[in-house]
């Protein structure tokens, strides 16, 4: 493989190879308080939100292949969703590829509030940083480019959805690291923060 193609093609396979169950701890609109949810790429469904013990609502099928739980206020309306990553087909991508869905439970499922088939680029991670009343949390993606290098962009929430506000970087081999001041990429050896 030609220069970035085989360290994009690790960091994807690493990255959601390893990932069997996560956890995540806070308040989830919808559920009226504190939830834990918990993603179980082996269980069908593999998503469950339990609010005090009790299971509360469930969904996201293991076919789609989920990879990456992460809880965020994504339209800065004080209401935090469930977002999570998987890989699947879609309407107009056949090829099975990373999707990011933002759910909300309602009547015991999770409910889309966006089922995004792909951001602007394929990625191969993605990750939160803090965001502002009124606008949300901003949406951080590591992008695969066509050359096989790895860049790293800032995406908000438009109402429907994510809209592109910038991009940087462009590595062999790029992660996320998360920092006491945001969010951060090591990119090529070197630490670069994508979000404040």
């Amino acid at each position: 493989m030609r220069g970035g193609l085989l360290p994009a093609a690790m960091a994807m396979l690493v990255g959601q190879a390893a990932v069997a169950e996560q956890r995540r701890v806070g308040p989830v609109a919808g559920v009226g308080g504190v939830a834990e949810v918990t993603l179980t790429s082996s269980a069908d469904p593999a998503v469950w939100v339990r609010v005090g013990g009790r299971l509360v609502a469930s969904g996201v099928p293991a076919r789609w292949r989920p990879w990456r739980l992460e809880l965020a206020d994504v339209a800065g309306d004080g209401k935090v969703r469930i977002v999570v990553g998987v890989i699947k087909s879609t309407r107009y991508r056949p090829a099975p590829h990373n999707c990011l869905f933002v759910l909300q439970p309602r009547e015991g499922r999770l409910a889309p509030v966006w089922l995004g088939s792909a951001l602007s680029r394929p990625f191969v991670d993605f990750a939160y940083g803090r965001g502002r009343a009124g606008v949300g949390a901003a949406l951080y993606a590591l992008e695969r480019a066509r050359d096989g290098s790895i860049g790293a962009a800032a995406y908000r929430w438009n109402g429907f959805g994510y809209t592109l506000a910038y991009r940087m970087g462009r590595w062999r081999s790029a992660w996320f690291l998360r920092a006491a001041r945001g969010v951060a990429v090591r990119g090529d050896g070197r630490a670069f923060f994508v979000g404040r």
